[in-house]
């Protein structure tokens, strides 16, 4: 882990090296960081992920709520670590979250896999995105019972705990973001596809 400044734009970053080298920058955040200073960034600071850290809840893909007010902050710190992990290992043969061995599980039918932890149910899987023709993972939890989070469960002045419900509905071991209903988003174009 690397703290550092370039252009004005503090940053963290952790690699992670297994098979590969994947590189997280963490980028915190108050003020608007202008596009030009940003591209210059990425130029000089080479990574897979630029996450842009705020202490308020934002919506836009590669924002990450962290506060010290919010529990759940390490829990996002985590929750990119565990992806960073998955992508630097190629081989799948350890569980990323427990340490277990990994079981790859074939599908004889549609010819896919992925990977399954006995030991703590995490499952690891492979997948694409039909418009940008890109390769991503996603995690589930084995036999977790799918809920969906309902907006109309919870007044107005709570919509915040809906937010955070939602959020964590697979207990922070997703690694893509989720609907409301808990299905997996594309990391991409930020869509479903139904494998």
């Amino acid at each position: 882990m690397k703290k550092a400044s370039i252009e004005q734009i503090d940053y963290i970053d952790i690699e992670l090296k297994k098979d590969k080298i994947y590189k997280v920058v963490f980028i915190p955040t108050i003020r608007k960081i202008k596009n030009e200073a940003f591209e210059f960034f990425k130029e000089t600071i080479a990574a897979n992920e630029y996450i842009f850290c705020h202490p308020y809840s934002s919506s836009k893909p590669n924002d990450c709520y962290l506060s010290v007010s919010n529990i759940e902050s390490f829990r996002r710190i985590q929750q990119i670590i565990f992806r960073a992990m998955i992508y630097a290992d190629e081989q799948k043969k350890d569980c990323p979250f427990c340490n277990h061995s990994l079981n790859e599980i074939k599908n004889e039918e549609n010819a896919l896999s992925f990977y399954v932890c006995p030991s703590c149910r995490t499952e690891i899987h492979d997948s694409s995105c039909l418009k940008e023709k890109k390769n991503f993972f996603y995690t589930k939890i084995f036999n977790l019972p799918r809920s969906r989070v309902q907006e109309e469960d919870y007044a107005k002045n709570d919509r915040w705990l809906f937010h955070r419900k939602a959020e964590g509905q697979m207990f922070y071991r997703n690694i893509t973001k989720l609907t409301y209903e808990g299905d997996i988003l594309c990391p991409y174009c930020n869509e479903v596809h139904k494998n």
